[in-house]
């Protein structure tokens, strides 16, 4: 044991089985229950090998173990000794362990690991400080138990190392943060106070390791046995069979939170678990540049195999075969070591060059040079080219400028720059997206749904894009930071990388470059990585222009009315939301604090729409203390005004913040409106919004200003976000579809078009199931996707006397309700026509 997380563990039973006789593997999906059951027949000696991924590597005990064979490099001299520690784990005993590679380079990587664990090479440990994600978890969670003041909160925090030095202005922008997340922040008395519903968000979303959205598969007896990732949970279908460690299941029934699976047999589907791998650690990469480097020198030394065994265990053959790996990249090329920085060229079969940046560093370290070099080809040369790091190097896809040039570019990044460059293309990268849904989930800003139902992995990476839309428009938000701290400071070698490149500028490290017809052994390993990863990539475009609204339709609204598009009651609303009236109402005098944080100022009368009795009941006590206070502003219909104690200076020294607070707490904020609310100059208003995330539109024949999104927004609930609300309210309930078309979703739906419900069909958020009635007129039921397992039911098949052609067709369309033509002549291995037919 163990392999990297990506890999069928199944694989390696099946060949390791030929020598011992394996009886059980254990994956990294199995459930704990069936876990600790192969742990205990192991330590007892039921069993004697187990085949596992890295589940394998912590948490167990077993002393009995007499060899661990690690299949491919652990990436980690720490990690190799904690997996090979695993064997003798007994006083004086040695743990005793075989490495295997897959390859020539794994090769050379695992004799480098061999000999360092040999050595105790250890990395050192980096403790991440100020992590404001964890920080304002655990404030939510203090908050909670009662009332604190900021002060006593930063010295309660700066008692655990990883803040001892955290700055009050830190601090202070989590708490704003947190004022729409479980605790109200009063200014004035400088206290924190929990909101209703704070000590169940700390406890149901609490937690430091990431959602991956994973379904449980339990037997019908409730047993559980192991879990499935979304997206293989989405493309699998009930009847199918997969394989769960050594055993074959068949899938029962699909629910919201589970798989429900019992004995399969026959052909089966092997899970992808999608893991997150191993990388290579600079330091491992520093001692396999090392190691390379002394290898070249002593080729023609005709005792470099015997001191190989010697120094680094390998068996012969395997010193033999890492000689010729080294010595086929010296002939061919420059070989690439701690000291030697190749950069190599080559075509590809379509004409363009491929550049190959090859070190030895690993999968971080190439990540970030990567960032800084897609940067700089951006800046200089204004392309971005199809790229790919791996643990070996970087491999770019050259077709629109001369190699020459692009290794010029390359050379020329020095180490005061990098940090720039990398920062410029993390905002829009896949990696920064990650950290940030993980980071705002741990803030308890993307809080679950309740215990033990899980939030689909899909939406909850749409909740995080659009709260990343907004907090962009938020300079300072907390979780930006963090996140660009966690990838700056924690996740990519930012200080190794400077000092390589200074090492670099100042010819400490050579730089060799290359240009050849064919890619050198330690450039084809990159090469086959870039034909994987883009071989799925279809014709896809590149990166444009942010998605979304257009431009051309944001334009479009200054001249165009939206009242001739938009349904007034779905702006009303949208407002009565925004503004927190209704059920929104604030309940207690803590959240009329937050309330009015968020809408700047209320009037005496707007002070019954957003308080409850109870709120307005605590009203003057707020404004005894100067929590509140009540402002005049002279010239303003009307005049009297309710603001938190601490913003009454920015209606003299900052009414900008004020009236951008206060559009961003409506749908849509006319001109007029405005001026006869505040008695602020007409320039100071409009350049007010004059920036993101506002926009001007036109509403009922005047200027009017907006969130960027709530345009968009709107639409959508006028037309097919309405009729989603519709379906999903009476789903179930079978109608002709004349009466659907004609008067129900027309009614009900303003701006109604039958291709709003085709696009909701299409997308597969909805489903339908259909009864011929007399004359073959067409009842139609629509159910939401997660809904349709019990729907069905509910709907059994008439009994029916057809040919098991046409029978096979009625089960398929009953399983998986309406589909194409083509799905179902796939599904059932027969000509589309045969399909139509008996259609």
């Amino acid at each position: 044991h163990p392999k990297p997380v990506e890999d069928h563990p199944e694989e390696e039973g099946g060949r390791l089985g030929h020598a011992h006789p394996l009886r059980d593997v254990l994956p990294a999906e199995v459930a704990k229950e069936r876990r600790r059951e192969l742990e205990e027949k192991l330590k007892a000696g039921e069993i004697p090998a187990i085949v596992a991924t890295g589940s394998l590597e912590l948490g167990i005990d077993m002393g009995l173990v007499d060899l661990v064979c690690q299949v491919e490099s652990p990436h980690g001299v720490a990690r190799g000794l904690q997996r090979v520690g695993r064997a003798g784990h007994l006083y004086r005993a040695p743990s005793r362990g075989r490495l295997l590679p897959k390859t020539r380079g794994d090769l050379l990587e695992m004799a480098a690991l061999a000999r360092a664990m040999r050595h105790t090479e250890i990395a050192d440990v980096r403790i991440p400080r100020g992590c404001l994600d964890i920080l304002a978890q655990q404030i939510v969670a203090i908050v909670a138990g009662g009332e604190i003041r900021t002060d006593d909160l930063l010295r309660l925090v700066r008692r655990a190392y990883p803040f001892h030095d955290l700055p009050r202005d830190a601090l202070q922008g989590v708490v704003r943060m947190l004022s729409e997340a479980g605790t109200a922040w009063d200014r004035v008395h400088d206290m924190l106070h929990p909101l209703p519903g704070g000590r169940r968000l700390a406890v149901i979303s609490g937690g430091a390791i990431p959602d991956t959205g994973q379904y449980g598969v339990y037997t019908e007896a409730g047993e559980r046995t192991g879990e499935l990732d979304e997206e293989f949970v989405y493309e699998a279908r009930v009847g199918e069979t997969l394989v769960l460690g050594t055993n074959r299941w068949r899938i029962l029934d699909i629910t919201h939170d589970w798989v429900v699976v019992g004995p399969g047999e026959g052909p089966a589907k092997i899970p992808f678990w999608k893991g997150e791998a191993y990388r290579r650690e600079v330091g491992l990469g520093r001692k396999v540049g090392e190691l390379a480097g002394e290898i070249e020198a002593r080729l023609d030394d005709p005792h470099l195999v015997a001191w190989l065994q010697a120094e680094c265990a390998l068996d012969r053959a395997a010193a033999e075969n890492l000689v010729r790996y080294v010595g086929d990249q010296h002939e061919r090329a420059d070989l690439p070591t701690d000291r030697t920085l190749v950069i190599e060229g080559f075509p590809d079969e379509a004409g363009g060059s491929r550049l190959a940046v090859l070190t030895p560093y690993g999968r971080r370290f190439h990540l970030a040079l990567r960032l800084a070099i897609l940067a700089r080809f951006r800046e200089e040369l204004g392309i971005q080219p199809d790229s790919l790091h791996g643990n070996s190097g970087i491999l770019f896809r050259i077709t629109q400028v001369p190699f020459d040039r692009a290794v010029q570019v390359i050379r020329a990044i020095r180490a005061e720059d990098v940090g720039g460059l990398v920062l410029k293309e993390l905002a829009n990268s896949p990696l920064f997206g990650l950290r940030f849904r993980e980071n705002a989930g741990r803030t308890l800003l993307l809080p679950r749904d309740r215990p033990g139902r899980r939030t689909p992995l899909w939406l909850r990476r749409l909740t995080a894009r659009d709260l990343l839309e907004t907090a962009r428009a938020r300079p300072g938000f907390p979780i930006v930071t963090e996140t660009y701290r966690e990838i700056l400071a924690d996740f990519l070698p930012m200080g190794e990388l400077r000092t390589w490149l200074r090492a670099v500028d100042h010819e400490e490290i050579q730089v060799a470059v290359r240009r050849g017809v064919v890619p050198s052994p330690f450039a084809a390993s990159l090469l086959w990585e870039f034909q994987a990863a883009y071989l799925y990539q279809w014709d896809k475009p590149k990166p444009g222009p942010p998605a979304g609204l257009a431009e051309e339709e944001l334009a479009s609204f200054h001249g165009r009315d939206l009242a001739e598009s938009l349904d007034l009651s779905v702006v009303e609303r949208v407002e009565r939301g925004l503004r927190g009236i209704g059920e929104g109402q604030a309940r207690t005098a803590v959240e009329l604090l937050a309330h009015l944080h968020r809408l700047a100022d209320v009037t005496l009368d707007e002070v019954a729409l957003v308080a409850s009795p109870e709120a307005r009941a605590a009203l003057p006590d707020l404004l005894g203390a100067g929590t509140l206070v009540q402002l005049d502003l002279t010239g303003a219909e009307p005049p009297e005004r309710i603001v938190p104690g601490e913003d009454a200076p920015l209606y003299r020294a900052a009414q900008a913040e004020v009236v951008r607070r206060h559009v961003g707490s409506r749908a849509l904020a006319r001109r007029s409106d405005l001026r006869r609310r505040y008695p602020f100059p007409e320039h100071e208003i409009e350049s007010a919004l004059d920036a993101s995330p506002f926009v001007a539109v036109t509403w009922r024949g005047e200027k009017a200003w907006t969130r960027r999104e709530t345009p968009e927004r709107l639409r959508q609930l006028t037309g097919a976000e309405g009729v989603a609300a519709v379906l999903t309210q009476i789903q179930g309930i079978t109608v002709p579809w004349a009466l659907w078309d004609r008067e129900i979703l027309p009614t009900w739906v303003e701006g109604y078009r039958p291709v709003l419900v085709e696009e909701l069909l299409r997308s597969g958020e909805f489903l339908w199931l259909g009864r011929p009635r007399l004359g073959k007129d067409l009842t139609v039921a629509f159910a939401g996707r997660d809904d349709l397992p019990w729907l069905a039911k509910a709907y059994p098949r008439p009994e029916t006397n057809l040919h098991p052609n046409g029978e096979a067709l009625v089960e398929r369309l009953t399983a998986r309700g309406a589909s194409f033509l083509v799905e179902i002549a796939g599904d059932l291995g027969r000509p589309a026509t045969r399909c139509a037919a008996l259609l």
